[in-house]
C-alpha cells in the first residue's frame, strides 16, 4: 500500500533467563513478542499518532518447532487484511544459529488481530477503517477465515452468561 507500513521485522536472542525447564524459550514469551509485533505494526499502519490506537483483540498462533536457548530468532509481521473494524497481521517466528539468518526455519506462525480505538473518545472502537487485503500473499485467505472465526467466537462467548 502506498504510504502505509505493511511489514515489520524484529530480532531477538533466546536467552537462558527466558527458557523453561526443557531449555527452550517459554511459549508465553514468544506469544508476548508476537503480540507486540502485531500491535506495533498495526499502529504504524494506522499512521495516526495521538488519535487512533490499535489494541490486541485476538490471535491464532501455532507452535511448529521450539526455539532453543542460544538460538537467534526473528519475527516477520505483515498486514494481510483490514476490515472496517480489524487489522489482521500474519506473523512468523523463524529461528536458528546466530549469524545464519538465511538458514532460519519457521518455529511459530499465526495471526494477530487488532481492533482500533479512538484515544480521544474514551476508547470507543472505530468501525470505519478502509478495507484492504493483500491479493498476492498465500495466507490472505486464511486471514479472512481467522477474522470470521474470531468474530463468531466472540459472539458466542458474549451470548453465554
Amino acid at each position: 500500500r502506498v504510504g502505509k507500513i505493511v511489514r515489520l521485522e524484529s530480532r531477538f536472542l533466546a536467552s537462558a533467563k527466558l527458557q523453561n525447564g526443557l531449555r527452550i524459550l517459554h511459549g508465553g514469551k514468544v506469544l508476548e513478542l508476537m503480540d507486540e509485533a502485531s500491535g506495533s505494526l498495526a499502529n504504524h499502519y494506522l499512521s495516526t499518532p495521538g488519535r487512533l490506537a490499535a489494541v490486541h483483540a485476538g490471535e491464532e498462533v501455532y507452535f511448529l518447532k521450539p526455539l532453543r536457548t542460544g538460538e537467534a530468532a526473528k519475527i516477520i509481521a505483515k498486514v494481510l487484511l483490514v476490515t472496517k473494524k480489524i487489522i489482521c497481521v500474519y506473523m512468523e517466528v523463524r529461528g536458528g544459529q546466530p549469524g545464519k539468518h538465511s538458514k532460519f526455519t519457521r518455529r511459530y506462525a499465526g495471526f494477530g488481530l487488532c481492533a482500533v480505538i479512538d484515544k480521544n473518545g474514551q476508547g470507543k472502537m472505530i468501525k470505519d477503517l478502509t478495507p484492504y487485503h493483500d491479493p498476492f500473499h498465500p495466507m490472505t485467505r486464511n486471514a479472512e477465515y481467522v477474522v470470521r472465526f474470531q468474530k463468531n467466537l466472540r459472539k458466542s462467548i458474549l451470548k453465554t452468561r
